[in-house]
């Protein structure tokens, strides 16, 4: 996970220091580690886009909601 910030190459044993976080890590439990700049900045573009499409589809509902309302006006 990330190698490089956290000091450690694939593959690499938990110290024994640290053999508390390999229980957790091994129990799927969250344990502390440090991200990359990239993975900040694709989680900030993933949350921009998922925010994006939702606002368009809910933008659109909205049209289509008023365009109904205005067609069944017209009647």
């Amino acid at each position: 996970m990330f190698a490089r910030e956290n000091a450690c190459t694939p593959g690499t044993p938990f110290p024994a220091a640290r053999h508390v976080d390999a229980e957790a890590f091994a129990s799927y439990r969250a344990f502390p580690f440090r991200m990359p700049l990239a993975q900040h900045v694709a989680d900030a573009v993933n949350a921009a886009a998922l925010f994006g499409v939702g606002a368009g589809a809910v933008i659109g509902a909205l049209d289509r909601l008023r365009r109904g309302a205005l067609r069944a006006a017209r009647r």
